[in-house]
């Protein structure tokens, strides 16, 4: 009888955990889903870009323009590549487990690697301000930075509030955010 018991009870926990194996596995999926609508919405973005900045050179004839078109378009690349070689890292970290959580942590809230992520798109929008030919694409630059580099309110760094607690999914669907306001204000500044 006690073994009768003993099977019921077994039974019954793996009932109980089948459910939650599912609910995690549907949750993965669509997660999974989103963060490849983000990478597409981005890829797309990317190209859009490119397209711009490909107009400008082939339409202008201005030399000083266009090298500073190309300088802008640089900076932006580089940026985007920054950012992909950050996400390549996240891949590879189990998105379930609590280190993956520490490894953002340390790499992105703590580390220099989230204080070089902060320089770059710093400094790109403000090579994108500086190329912007009047006042209207300035001030749509400023409010992107001021929105994305804005305090929580929390009394912690930038990167600290994006990343402290995030894990590698988390951490990549943030990274997929800074990318597609990269590529709008590289846009916004290519319009001519």
């Amino acid at each position: 009888m006690n073994k009768s018991l003993l099977i019921f009870i077994f039974l019954g926990i793996l009932s109980c955990n089948d459910p939650d194996k599912k609910a995690t596995e549907v949750v993965n999926k669509t997660i999974d889903e989103a963060s490849e609508e983000l990478r597409v919405e981005n890829l797309e973005l990317k190209q859009s870009l490119t397209l711009v900045h490909q107009n400008l050179i082939q339409s202008s004839s201005d030399k000083s323009l266009k090298s500073k078109a190309n300088l802008l378009f640089e900076k932006v690349s580089k940026t985007d590549d920054f950012i992909d070689s950050i996400q390549s890292v996240f891949k590879t970290l189990n998105r379930d487990d609590v280190e993956g959580v520490k490894a953002v942590k340390n790499l992105l809230a703590e580390g220099r690697l989230g204080d070089s992520l902060r320089f770059f798109l710093n400094n790109t929008f403000q090579q994108a301000k500086d190329f912007s030919i009047n006042q209207g694409q300035k001030e749509k630059i400023d409010s992107i930075k001021t929105n994305m580099f804005s305090p929580m309110g929390m009394g912690k760094s930038w990167q600290a509030e994006l990343f402290g607690m995030t894990n590698p999914l988390g951490a990549s669907l943030i990274l997929f955010s800074l990318q597609k306001e990269l590529y709008n204000v590289g846009e916004i500044a290519l319009h001519q």
